[in-house]
């Protein structure tokens, strides 16, 4: 009996005497935290961890799961007999870290391992061909519509077809050699010799004309602004330069945006809207749309760029030999990866990029670097467009005059 109080005093005194990052490494308040074993699917909506306990004296489990990998919460507690968890509030759209605690008194075990799953491209299927002779692909925002140009056609006409077939909705619309659609979904424009066509997508009728200024029909770019509906477009003189026109649509007038002795063949907006960014001999160029004032855009890019694109609005692609992401905010390169590039395309939604040239194909996952897969060109795919509203990539052969189409497929995977 005396041994048990002189046991219990001097417990009592040590808890006294330290404090709570001292008692953790007492062997007598130790409690092992577990070992996640696995994170597995077991459908798109549902996830089951799967762990090891460490310790004898648990008396629960909790869970604990962010999105980010950096702010975790705790989204369960289980009994100290279950060594399992199923999620099933997850979304196809999110990415998922997990780790657990064992529960006891006095203390809790520390943090497990950390396990990431997401839903993820694991590989692409070829579903069909279509030869069909164009130069471009563009896909509605909102619907799993695409929009291509048809030469083999006379006169030349843009054709709205459906993303997962291919099958042609409409035939015979509008003309042209250039074309876009605005943010809405509502008004597509289509470039034709030194006019530019509007029409209205739900209706398919004709509802203006814009008067351009150039030489030949293939010098119109056209783009709408991110966050109003006006539209850009640059007409491209081999003798001087480019201008930059903006049109308002409502009253169809012009405003000279630039005029630039530079070759100004594509433009994208700055994630504000304010600034108009242009590549001139691999080097980066901004046009503040309010003071229309020319400066360097990201000096400290590469100045050998292939293409660039706005990610989100902390993110920039730059591509040159390499694929470069750099934060906006900390002007810092976050990733950088080699890829076969004789074009890329970009999907902001799954964060993929797609990188080929002619003997080649290959699908990146832009978060992290990783290859997907790669594929043989047999087709000599060297124009190409990202389906951003389904699950589809569809790529065109300028060598044989072939759509192809190709089924992303998807699945829940650890990295």
């Amino acid at each position: 009996m005396k041994s048990i109080l002189i046991y219990i005093l001097l417990v009592c005194v040590i808890s006294s005497c330290v404090n709570d990052n001292e008692l953790q490494n007492i062997e007598y308040y130790k409690i092992d935290p577990p070992i996640i074993k696995s994170v597995t699917a077991l459908s798109n909506s549902s996830i089951k961890i799967n762990w090891v306990e460490n310790s004898k004296e648990v008396v629960k489990y909790s869970i604990y799961r962010s999105t980010t990998g950096n702010t975790f919460n705790k989204i369960a507690e289980v009994d100290w007999k279950l060594n399992y968890f199923t999620d099933n509030q997850v979304d196809t759209t999110e990415s998922y870290w997990y780790k657990i605690k064992a529960n006891s008194y006095p203390r809790d075990s520390r943090f497990s391992n950390t396990i990431k799953i997401q839903y993820k491209v694991i590989n692409a299927e070829l579903i069909k061909t279509e030869n069909i002779s164009t130069t471009d692909v563009k896909f509605h925002p909102f619907n799993d519509t695409f929009f291509s140009i048809n030469y083999t056609k006379t006169p030349i006409s843009l054709e709205i077809r459906n993303t997962n077939d291919l099958q042609i909705l409409v035939s015979n619309f509008g003309y042209g050699y250039g074309f876009t659609i605005d943010r809405q979904g509502e008004i597509i424009a289509s470039a034709r010799d030194k006019i530019i066509d509007l029409w209205n997508y739900n209706t398919l009728e004709h509802i203006g004309a814009l008067n351009v200024r150039g030489l030949i029909p293939p010098s119109h770019y056209l783009k709408f602004h991110p966050t109003s509906n006006v539209l850009y477009s640059s007409n491209l003189y081999f003798s001087h330069g480019s201008d930059i026109i903006s049109w308002d649509i409502q009253s169809k007038q012009p405003s000279i945006v630039y005029e630039s002795d530079k070759i100004i063949t594509s433009f994208v907006f700055s994630p504000d809207g304010n600034d108009l960014v242009f590549n001139d001999n691999g080097k980066l160029y901004s046009i503040n749309l309010l003071t229309n004032n020319l400066q360097p855009y990201l000096p400290y890019l590469p100045t050998d760029l292939i293409q660039f694109f706005f990610l989100n609005n902390n993110l920039f692609v730059a591509v040159n030999d390499f694929v470069n992401i750099y934060d906006l905010e900390t002007h810092k390169l976050i990733t950088k990866f080699k890829a076969n590039i004789g074009q890329v395309l970009l999907s902001e939604k799954d964060m993929l990029v797609v990188t080929f040239d002619v003997d080649s194909f290959e699908i990146w996952d832009l978060k992290n670097g990783r290859l997907i897969n790669r594929f043989s060109n047999s087709n000599n795919l060297n124009r190409g467009a990202f389906s951003l509203t389904s699950n589809h990539l569809i790529l065109y052969s300028m060598d044989n005059n072939q759509l192809c189409l190709y089924k992303l497929l998807k699945s829940w995977g650890v990295d």
